[in-house]
């Protein structure tokens, strides 16, 4: 299958889908069997499963040579697949193909291994590998080989083909050594340990190595499953990086072909762990990882020539960011002409991890907030889903860490709530001054200065104060000491004339010097003490900093209501103003700054107010019979729509050569005015120019208008909007693009064709490509400006606002299609929805904006971003860009090459609220976005070019009217709100750094430098509890220690003198590893192999608000953790002891008492319970322990601040016999999984108690309670339906599912009185289960499980987790609150299970099947989507009963048309899609 982008807008797309079902010969694969290789030049590709023995080729059909000039349509046709049988020529056990570069008929090398080996045998049969090269014949479809190298070392895996300028061959990557091979033979390697040395020497003995030279790198490392790429613009020489499973990097440079010098291996830094290394472009190579971020790295190289002892370091980037991901480091032996390397790291694409568990806990800064006031006789409404955070872990190692996730956005507000409340004021704007900003900052200069002169006076008077004290404490320390040796003496005259012995009066003088010494230290404590209450110094003002962006900070704000409008000036304070020349009696249409802000405007109903500051400028009515209900301000324009359906386009714009002549001292008021003809029409007058000072200079405008009406609109305005911003030019050109490139190009392409057929190569090609340069330019947009216009009839008019041409058409706009284009001026053109249109049925736009959406800064280009909000509160936003410059306008509809294409998010599309606005903002948290407005409010960002939808929390009884940014001094590019009651809230978002809005949730990365495998939330304490690893080094000395004590087979063979396995003698210790790998002296490997790390694991309490490390428990060596939860435990207390042991009791026939019948229950604890398995071996047995942690929380005051201290500490533990894979809690029990057997347990005092047990089958994965009933998950054998009986403490069985099933998770699935239960599966299914009595045929008696319902996901769910619902979801008919289940995959996802009603259920089911068969649904991937979501079972013969799952992410798919007669049913649908997230 093969996709490509499609100019027209549709996104990719599906060219080419053929299907080979000989490929798996009906074997089910994993994801590492499949391998997909492409030519160099474009000439075929091939795929080849590794289980199989076929390899297919597709060839491409193309007529002339595939290089730059290539027309990409025509190298993608795709002749008939052939493929080529590899057991003919006795491969098998292939570990990798690649393609050479530089042949004349495509060549490929396979490294296979006929005979496998392992590690017992690697003694003797070591160098398994063989590689072999075959030409690939697409016009006779057949394949030849070319030679085969043998003895190659056993542990190859990975194969990258050199260029041509690199001599050409292959680089053989192994686990120990790195080897190039040109025409079969071995040129040139290197061996990275002593391991890899040994298997060279093997080599050489069978012949198999030229007589290339074979170094020793000047590294130890590990090669073994590292990822490695050919860096191409590397300079002179071909050079190769590797990711080595640790995120280690090293860069290998390879010899040139006329050189006999050797390859060269530096160590480079440290980085994540990287899946795939792809370099592209120049110098930029990107080390893609599934388990942390994916980082862009550039390179530079450059040839240095060190002295004899010079250290060779990597230069790694100086920003701080480098640090965390790169870490310098040196070679061990410097060479004498080397490679110096240079590595910055440019960009990081952040990702959530393999959620391997999922945890969804309270938000630490929800709790922190003041709490909302609730009047009398009223509830307060629960927040419930708003609250909530998922956690989950992703990583490994240093680069592991947590990911939060949180459903909306949550803002840092600067004024408290209820702070500003204005009654009936429903719209805000901010507005700059450069006067005002100039007298704040001569104010802050002024106070600044005082502060200044006050702290110098300050520091002389502290310098007094110290010299005082220091005489004043050196005086009392000498008066005190002489004091106290005084009293001493007089001690020591009196034993002298006492009648005492030798010994005694030395004891006494000891002590009297013991106690002299610590008698001057109390003093000298006193008198330090004493000094600094006295001599106390005066602490100096701080300084007022310079606000950032001090040239924008915005000094007014204005609030409107419905008859009136308030001026605030915002400093410090936020004050109101009453002396301004803004209009005050009546409500405000927009504010806004033009002249580059040293102008403001005002429009209202009747006209508009030009203003410096606060003070009038000019006055402008309208001429009109119509008013005004709408305007924008975008400097220079100012936009006016009336209501008549018109609309007006002012211009405001600097007089210069009155600029000039005010200059020269002449009269200027002439050159103020609305246009020269208009000036008396429209009473154009100066204001208070007179009482400006002389340092306010006034702006001097000249203002044209123009009509848009004039230059050809079509129907009644309903909304309109004007757009500045990046847009290129190319695409209002209205002329298909010059064809003279093309034409140029027809001599050199007849050149290269007949080159290519005389000589079979063509210099200088850059196949599949095109060149850099240029695409660099075409990506660079210009500023544009634009007018959009959307009328009665549900049209989209786009209009160029420097000539007003209508540039853009779109007639069917209110249909949301997916791609919005030009459809031209058909002439007469009858739509099928004429009738629609004739009945006003079709959908109005109330509202439109258009805005460049982006980062500020951060190398990130802002897009342009189309929203449209219609009467019946549905939002749809697009995303805009042209099509290639290299389509002529005969190739694509229209007059234009501008295109948007419509972005789906069916969360929040559907808003609702008394008035939605769009509100475009340029600087709010480092971004520039778009603001919708509702009960549910939310942004549109583009942090990556792809706009993404994230709603703000607010209180859920309450809906924001407006929106403006604002930055001020004590909210720096922050924002303000206003809500339906009248608060005014001003707040500000996280920036770029803090919070990832590159994704449909928003995301915050942690990084806890260790690898996170489990989690729990502990309720009690707001703490989370983690149970992670991470690696230590260890002595191989005490690993060969440690393997002889645990081997006791080992002990006794080396008793007997029979050495079989693993010897280790006294003398000779080191030779233990030298005879795996049938080296003779054992000398050669002391020091020369790689470390040895040990997995350390250990519980880690951590609070959520700052992510900081509170307590720490380390488990014994080689003890794993392997499950986590957070549980209340009823904690007993024996009452009565029992007279005689127990044993005695039954030596006298007596029933001994169990702690049941002498225990009691006290109180409930909040524990974490942690079950841990032992992993020693195969000759050890399977042990593991329970563990019971108490958490507990202090709080105190220092000062005014509360402060927190937590404990952790182990109150219980047990061993057991058998791995605690799984833990749960069962009220106030805990059930457990211990291997074959689900345990439940009490804690009795400081023991634990098992008190039932039940034997499921074979190995329990999960176990998952809900009050009595308990789900047992088993690794083969599906699940178990149990039921827990506290009366006689006894598990009893219900039901089970009897087909196999490799169980991952399970979970409860609740809806009103209906309990079903949920499993997930090894081959990424869903399937659900429910209970039925013995009346029903199919459930055998009562005692098997019936599966009502199976859903294909494609990926693995790991972990499912209960959460109770919102939105329109949150209560039935009945008033009960409703649960959706979540989940998290093991490919990084989430998702959710909703329960809803059979005729809801009824009307997605029906609207799926049509779905699927719509021609018009995009096939992802190629894949069909309702074949692709059928259920696959382990066997053929299991069938479902019902089918009871419908899946949300097909509708949402789809693009479903705004017809008025079926709103209210795809409002049903968009609201059921919105609990899926």
């Amino acid at each position: 299958m093969m996709r490509e982008d499609n100019v027209g807008g549709e996104g990719v797309v599906t060219t080419t889908l053929q299907v080979q079902p000989g490929l798996m010969r009906g074997r089910v694969v994993s994801e590492d069997d499949a391998l997909v290789r492409s030519d160099p030049i474009g000439r075929c590709f091939l795929a080849f499963a590794k289980q199989s023995s076929k390899l297919f080729v597709v060839p491409f059909s193309t007529s002339r040579v595939c290089n730059a000039y290539s027309d990409p349509k025509e190298m993608l046709k795709t002749e008939q697949t052939f493929w080529i049988d590899l057991e003919e020529f006795g491969i098998r056990n292939v570990k990798d193909i690649v393609f050479c570069e530089g042949t004349f008929e495509p060549t490929i090398v396979v490294i296979y291994e006929p005979i496998q080996t392992w590690s017992g045998r690697v003694a003797i049969h070591a160098n398994t590998v063989f590689a072999a090269s075959f030409t690939i014949d697409t016009f006779k479809r057949s394949s030849k080989k070319i030679w085969t190298v043998s003895s190659l070392p056993y542990d190859a895996f990975l194969c990258l083909a050199v260029p041509e300028v690199g001599g050409g061959g292959v680089v053989l990557v192994c686990a120990s050594s790195i080897l190039q091979i040109r025409n079969g033979v071995v040129t040139s390697g290197l061996y990275t340990n002593s391991c890899g040395e040994s298997l060279i020497k093997l080599m050489e003995d069978a012949e198999a190595l030229s007589t290339g030279p074979i170094s020793k790198a000047g590294c130890i490392a590990d090669l073994e499953t590292a990822k490695a790429c050919l860096l191409r613009d590397s300079g002179p020489e071909c050079s190769v990086v590797l990711s080595l499973k640790g995120g280690e990097l090293y860069l290998l440079t390879l010899p040139p072909p006329s050189s006999r010098g050797g390859m060269q291996m530096i160590r480079g830094s440290s980085s994540v762990p990287a899946a795939q290394v792809v370099a592209f472009r120049d110098n930029f190579f990107v080390l893609a990882s599934r388990l942390s971020v994916s980082v862009l790295v550039e390179y530079k190289s450059k040839r240095e020539t060190l002295q004899n002892g010079e250290s060779h370091p990597v230069v790694c980037g100086e920003d701080e960011d480098m640090q965390e991901v790169f870490d310098e480091n040196e070679t061990e032996e410097p060479q004498q002409t080397v490679t110096s390397w240079s590595l910055k790291k440019r960009d990081a694409l952040p990702m959530m991890g393999p959620a391997a568990d999922m945890c969804i806990g309270r938000n630490e800064r929800a709790e922190a907030e003041e709490e909302e006031p609730v009047p009398e006789g009223e509830q307060k409404t629960p927040k419930f889903f708003e609250e909530l955070e998922v956690v989950t872990g992703g990583g490994m190692g240093s680069s592991g860490g947590v990911t939060i996730l949180e459903r909306s956005l949550r803002a840092e507000y600067v004024t408290k709530r209820d702070a500003i409340q204005l009654q009936g004021y429903r719209s805000a704007w901010t507005l700059g001054d450069p006067f005002a900003r100039k007298v704040a900052r001569k104010a802050r200069e002024r106070r600044n200065t005082s502060s200044r002169t006050r702290n110098e006076r300050i520091r002389k008077t502290n310098e007094q104060l110290l010299a005082s004290k220091e005489s004043w404490k050196i005086a009392q320390k000498a008066e005190r000491e002489k004091l106290l040796r005084d009293q001493m003496q007089q001690r020591k005259v009196e034993r002298e004339e006492k009648e005492m012995s030798e010994e005694d009066k030395r004891k006494e003088e000891e002590e009297d010097e013991t106690v002299l010494v610590d008698a001057i230290e109390n003093m000298k404590r006193d008198i330090d003490r004493a000094a600094e209450e006295q001599f106390a110094l005066q602490v100096e003002e701080p300084l007022e900093e310079t606000p950032v962006d001090e040239d924008e900070l915005n000094s007014y704000l204005l609030l409107s209501a419905n008859d009136s409008t308030v001026v605030l000036e915002t400093g410090l304070e936020i004050t109101e103003l009453v002396e301004v020349d803004f209009r005050v009696d009546c409500p405000t249409l927009t504010v806004g700054n033009v002249l580059g802000g040293r102008a403001s405007v005002q429009v209202h109903k009747e006209g508009a107010r030009l203003l410096k500051g606060r003070r009038l400028i000019l006055d402008h009515a309208l001429p009109y019979d119509s008013g005004i209900v709408g305007a924008q301000v975008l400097d220079p324009y100012i936009l006016l729509r009336l209501e008549n359906g018109l609309v007006a386009v002012v211009k405001v714009e600097a007089d210069e050569e009155a600029a000039q002549a005010e200059s020269q001292g002449k009269d200027i008021t002439s050159a103020l005015a609305f246009g020269e003809s208009l000036m008396d029409e429209y009473g154009g007058g100066l204001n208070g120019l007179d009482e400006l000072e002389e340092d306010e200079s006034i702006p001097n405008v000249k203002v044209t208008q123009v009509f848009v009406t004039d230059v050809h609109m079509h129907g009644f305005v309903t909304a309109a909007c004007l757009y500045y911003g990046p847009f290129e030019k190319s695409r209002f050109a209205d002329s298909p693009v010059s064809s003279t490139t093309g034409n140029e190009d027809v001599a050199s392409m007849e050149e290269d064709e007949e080159e290519y057929l005389l000589y079979g190569k063509i210099e200088d090609q850059v196949p599949m490509s095109v060149d850099m340069e240029e695409a660099g330019k075409r990506d660079s947009l210009e500023e544009a400006g634009l007018l959009l216009v959307a009328n009665r009839e549900g049209e989209l008019e786009i209009f160029e606002t420097e000539t007003f041409e209508l540039i853009v058409r779109c007639r069917r706009f209110y249909l949301g299609p997916t791609t919005l284009a030009d459809e031209g001026e058909a002439a007469g053109a009858v739509t099928p929805d004429a009738d629609l249109r004739q009945d006003g049925g079709a959908p109005r736009v109330v509202n439109l904006t258009m805005a460049p959406v982006g980062p500020n800064g951060h190398g990130f280009r802002k897009v342009p971003v189309l929203a449209a909000v219609f009467q019946h509160g549905q939002v749809m936003v697009y995303l805009g860009f042209s099509v290639p410059e290299e389509c002529t306008k005969g190739e694509l509809s229209g007059r234009s090459r501008m295109r948007f294409r419509k972005i789906v998010c069916d969360d929040v599309v559907e808003q609702r609220g008394e008035s939605i606005r769009l509100v475009s903002f340029r600087n709010v948290g480092e971004r520039a976005g778009i603001f919708v407005t509702g009960k549910r409010p939310f942004f549109i960002f583009a942090d990556r070019g792809y706009p993404r939808l994230h709603p703000l929390r607010i209180r859920p009884d309450s809906e924001v009217t407006d929106f403006a940014e604002i930055h001020n001094v004590i909210c720096p590019h922050g924002f303000v709100t206003v809500e339906l009651d009248g608060t005014v809230r001003i707040g500000a978002l996280p920036g770029l750094d803090d919070v990832v809005l590159d994704s449909l949730w928003p995301l915050r990365r942690i990084n806890l430098r260790c690898t996170v495998s489990h989690f729990a939330y502990h309720a009690q304490t707001s703490t989370y509890g983690i149970l992670a690893s991470h690696y230590v080094p260890q002595a191989r000395d005490s690993v060969r220690k440690s393997i002889k004590e645990f081997s006791s087979q080992v002990q006794l063979e080396k008793e007997k003198g029979e050495a079989q396995g693993l010897t280790v003698s006294g003398v000779e210790e080191d030779s233990a590893d030298a005879s795996a790998l049938g080296t003779k002296d054992p000398r050669k490997f002391t020091g020369s192999l790689p470390t040895l790390m040990q997995e350390k694991h250990e519980l880690r309490l951590y609070r959520p608000d700052t992510w900081e490390l509170l307590k720490t428990h380390s488990l014994k060596d080689f003890e794993v953790g392997l499950a986590v939860t957070s549980t209340v435990i009823d904690v007993y207390k024996v009452s009565k002891p029992a007279k005689e042991s127990p044993r005695a009791q039954q030596q006298k026939g007596e029933a001994a008492p169990s702690l049941f019948a002498t225990s009691v229950k006290l109180r409930p604890k909040h524990m974490l319970v942690v079950g841990t398995g032992y992993l020693k071996g195969e000759d050890s047995s399977s042990r593991g322990r329970l563990l019971m942690f108490e958490v507990s929380k202090q709080e105190r005051f220092v000062g005014d601040q509360k402060v927190s201290t937590f404990q952790m500490q182990l109150i219980a533990e047990r061993e057991l016999k058998g791995q605690v894979s799984a833990v749960q809690a069962l009220q106030g029990y805990v059930v457990v999984g211990v291997g074959p057997k689900v345990e439940v347990y009490k804690l009795v005092e400081d023991e634990i108690v098992c008190c039932s047990f039940f034997f499921a089958q074979l190995f329990c994965t999960s176990i998952t309670s809900l009050k009595q009933y308990v789900i047992v998950g088993d690794m083969f054998k599906s699940i178990s339906f149990l039921y827990w009986r506290d009366r006689n403490k006894s598990l009893n069985f219900l039901g089970k599912d009897y087909q196999p099933l490799q169980t991952y998770a399970t979970e409860f699935l609740l809806h009103n009185d209906d309990l079903s239960l949920v499993a997930s599966d090894g081959l990424g299914n869903i399937q659900l289960f429910n209970y039925e009595n013995a009346t029903v045929a199919e459930s055998r008696g009562g005692t098997r499980l019936l599966a009502n319902g199976g859903f294909h996901l494609g990926s693995r769910i790991n972990k499912f987790q209960r959460v109770r619902a919102y939105g329109n979801m949150a209560e039935d008919s009945k008033g009960a609150s409703q649960q959706l289940t979540m989940y998290s995959t093991l490919n990084s996802g989430l998702g959710a299970l909703v329960p809803v009603s059979e005729k809801t259920f009824q009307l997605l089911s029906a609207l799926q099947a049509k779905l699927a068969q719509s021609p018009d649904l995009p096939h992802l991937g190629g894949l069909n989507p309702r074949e692709f979501r059928k259920f696959r079972p382990e066997r053929t013969s299991h069938q479902l009963l019902n089918q009871r799952l419908v899946s949300a992410g097909l509708m949402g798919s789809a693009s479903f048309p705004f017809d008025c007669s079926k709103h209210a049913t795809y409002f049903v649908l968009y609201s059921l899609m919105a609990t899926f997230c």
